[in-house]
């Protein structure tokens, strides 16, 4: 049901209003307020989680015995671990009341009772405020699940973040928080080591080729249904990975490559390659701190230039970063910037595609896939009938 203010004002949002000196817009079950709710307190980890993280175990379990005990679970929204507690009470009948930053949530993981309660405008003039800043609008929606909450569980919580400030907050008002045993936050990893390159595949012959490089996904697959993902992140501590060399399996049975516009100018959704030789460029990796991954990995897919032409492959073509508006924007997604950070990106001589590359008509033949080791190597030749070169040494 639909909260009306000039109907039905509930204390526990007046409460919260008067808590964080903003108005708030409710919509959903306002009858969620009248049962015990929990909420589930988690600092933001890694950017991409797996099925065996403390956090996301801890989670998963904290949010069935929250279900079990006939309470709500009370969470934000937009990180894995929420979302996650939200596809488990979808899945199990429960409900769930979620503090957002603003209206929007997520399709296809909520349950059919939900209460949803993010800061508004025009509700109340008279308490309209200015704009805050992401940091601060992320502070307000961590403070609100707080203040909707009966009680607690702190699962993962960073020291001195935002979770913290909530459990503190809780604590103060009398509510009970309890520690989650044996749950630990994971951080963002150090950067790998570099990829030693393999002496022995330098003498293979890349010219008149276009190699793709893959890597792991930051989360979904491509064209993946985020219930789908959140499915993955809870089948256990025994799970099929989400890694490079998954990532090459998967281009190569569906002989397809999914474009993305990340990066590229005016965003259309390209498929990159390169026209170097593989092993002289893993030799300039570079870890890229913004991406938080290096620029290159051992993995990728090698075609025959001749077969991608036909398919659209065309050079990109280098320029002064002031000059790519000077360009049709229709043709902007094969423009590069010369010059960045320090960074000559015409050392890629890259090729791009736009659209999909569906490789579904070139003789297998004529690829060859890169994989970090001998085992891959195999795997990959007995399973898809394709040559496979090892690009890393023992030592990586």
């Amino acid at each position: 049901m639909r909260h009306d203010w000039s109907i039905m004002p509930h204390r526990v949002i007046s409460m919260a209003e008067e808590a964080l000196g903003c108005t708030l817009r409710v919509d959903g079950d306002i009858g969620l307020l009248e049962r015990p709710r929990r909420a589930l307190l988690v600092s933001r980890g890694v950017r991409s989680p797996t099925p065996a993280d403390p956090c996301i175990r801890a989670t998963l379990d904290a949010t069935r015995k929250t279900i079990d005990a006939n309470e709500t679970p009370v969470v934000g929204t937009f990180r894995f671990p929420w979302d996650l507690a939200l596809w488990a009470c979808k899945n199990a009948g429960g409900s769930a009341v979620i503090a957002l930053e603003e209206m929007g949530v997520p399709h296809g993981i909520l349950p059919e009772k939900t209460l949803c309660v993010w800061p508004g405008q025009g509700v109340r003039p008279e308490k309209r405020t200015p704009a805050l800043r992401k940091v601060e609008r992320q502070q307000q929606r961590d403070r609100l699940a707080g203040l909707l909450a009966t009680c607690a569980y702190s699962i993962c919580v960073r020291s001195g973040g935002n979770m913290a400030m909530v459990r503190d907050d809780l604590t103060a008002r009398g509510c009970p928080v309890e520690t989650w045993p044996e749950a630990s936050l994971q951080v963002q990893e150090i950067p790998p080591a570099p990829i030693e390159i393999s002496a022995a595949a330098r003498s293979i012959s890349f010219a008149n080729r276009l190699t793709h490089f893959t890597r792991a996904p930051d989360a979904l697959w491509p064209r993946e249904s985020y219930a789908a993902y959140l499915q993955w992140l809870a089948s256990g501590p025994v799970f099929v990975p989400r890694d490079a060399f998954q990532a090459l399996r998967r281009i190569i049975a569906t002989k397809s490559i999914c474009p993305h516009g990340r990066l590229i100018n005016s965003a259309v959704p390209m498929v990159c390659l390169t026209q170097r030789n593989p092993f002289e460029l893993l030799a300039e990796n570079r870890w890229r701190k913004g991406l938080l991954r290096w620029t290159y990995s051992h993995y990728g897919l090698s075609f025959m230039q001749d077969d991608l032409t036909p398919l659209g492959a065309r050079p990109v073509h280098y320029v002064p970063g002031e000059k790519i508006s000077d360009f049709p924007l229709q043709e902007r997604c094969f423009l590069q910037t010369e010059y960045s950070a320090g960074i000559d990106w015409r050392n890629e001589a890259e090729w791009r595609i736009r659209g999909d590359l569906d490789f579904s008509r070139i003789d297998p033949a004529r690829l060859v896939a890169l994989v970090a080791n001998e085992d891959e190597a195999q795997s990959i030749e007995r399973e898809f009938r394709i040559r496979a070169i090892v690009m890393a040494s023992e030592k990586s």
